[in-house]
């Protein structure tokens, strides 16, 4: 089981920035970017809460929810090869549940993507996770189940492959930080709430964010 060495938590009332100036080279890279649309659609759609990490092998993957209009929400993951070309985006959430909050990890060295996300039935909130198997399918597991709030997910792989979660619950009008962990994709999940850490009166928009170093241990940061 990894340690959880380290809590981070941000000021309310302050926000934090980062400049970073670039040498001459590397603005010089931009000169001839290009760009691609990855969704079309002739249907009238908003599209947000774009997440995007480089796997391993090279591959650019991309997760973001679809809202059409007629209401709902849907998650699509789409991955660009080597060779610059994008997948057809694919349908990730489950039937009946409306997707919020999605958070993207991949596998250090298998390049396996990895999906958090918040998913809402009726006054039902769940955290549900996903994966796609090496013939190209996408498997989900709800990783709550309970009349309780569970909201705001973060996800990362660690370096030997475990994988780390954490979110913000609700209990009788209180916040709390919850962590998962499992060693692989076939392993339980072990699932407990983090001691000493209270979101305060932000509640579940707390938005708790995670990084694990290359000793495996987990660092979160929460507002």
């Amino acid at each position: 089981m990894p340690s959880l060495s380290r809590l981070f938590k941000l000021g309310t009332t302050f926000s934090l920035g980062i400049l970073l100036f670039l040498p001459f080279e590397l603005l010089a890279q931009w000169e001839d970017a290009s760009s691609a649309f990855i969704t079309r659609d002739s249907v009238k759609q908003i599209i947000e809460k774009e997440h995007f990490v480089i796997s391993a092998d090279q591959h650019l993957h991309l997760i973001y929810q679809e809202i059409p209009v007629a209401g709902g929400s849907i998650l699509y993951h789409t991955e660009r090869d080597n060779l610059g070309e994008w997948s057809e985006p694919a349908f990730i959430n489950q039937d009946g549940f409306l997707v919020f909050n999605a958070s993207l990890a991949t596998h250090p060295t298998l390049s396996i993507p990895y999906i958090a996300y918040q998913a809402e039935q009726s006054t039902d909130s769940e955290i549900v996770f996903a994966y796609k198997t090496s013939n190209g399918f996408w498997i989900t597991e709800q990783i709550t189940e309970n009349d309780l709030l569970d909201v705001s997910p973060s996800i990362k792989a660690d370096p030997s492959g475990g994988i780390h979660i954490c979110w913000i619950r609700e209990k009788e009008e209180e916040f709390y930080l919850m962590y998962a962990y499992r060693a692989s994709e076939s392993s339980p999940w072990d699932i407990y709430p983090i001691e000493n850490a209270f979101p305060g009166s932000l509640g579940e928009s707390s938005t708790p964010q995670l990084a694990v170093n290359d000793e495996g241990q987990v660092h979160i940061t929460f507002r």
